[in-house]
C-alpha cells in the first residue's frame, strides 16, 4: 500500500550528502508523493509549524506542491495536548 502518514513536518534534516552531493530529501520525497496522488494514492501529514514558517523552511516549489497533495486544517487551540496525561 502507497499510502502515508507524515508526521512533523519541518523538522527534519534539511539535506543529506550523497557522493558529495547535497540531495534536498524532502524535495525528492514531496515530488514523488506527487506523482503517486496522481494514481490514487494519499499522504497525510501534520507539523507544528504555521504556513509562513513552511514556507521558509522549504524551496518555493516543494512548498507549492504541498497544496496538491494537502488540505490544510490550522488548529487554533492553545492547549498542547502533547503535555495531557
Amino acid at each position: 500500500e502507497y499510502n502515508l502518514y507524515v508526521d512533523d513536518f519541518g523538522r527534519e534534516i534539511k539535506s543529506l550528502k550523497f557522493f558529495g552531493n547535497d540531495l534536498y530529501f524532502m524535495d525528492m520525497f514531496i515530488d514523488a508523493r506527487v506523482r503517486l496522488h496522481k494514481r490514487g494514492f494519499k499522504t497525510h501529514g501534520s507539523s507544528n509549524l504555521n504556513l509562513a514558517e513552511l514556507k521558509a523552511y522549504y524551496s518555493d516549489a516543494t512548498f507549492s506542491r504541498f497544496f496538491k497533495l494537502f488540505n490544510f486544517i490550522v488548529m487554533t487551540d492553545t492547549i498542547d495536548y502533547r503535555m495531557e496525561l
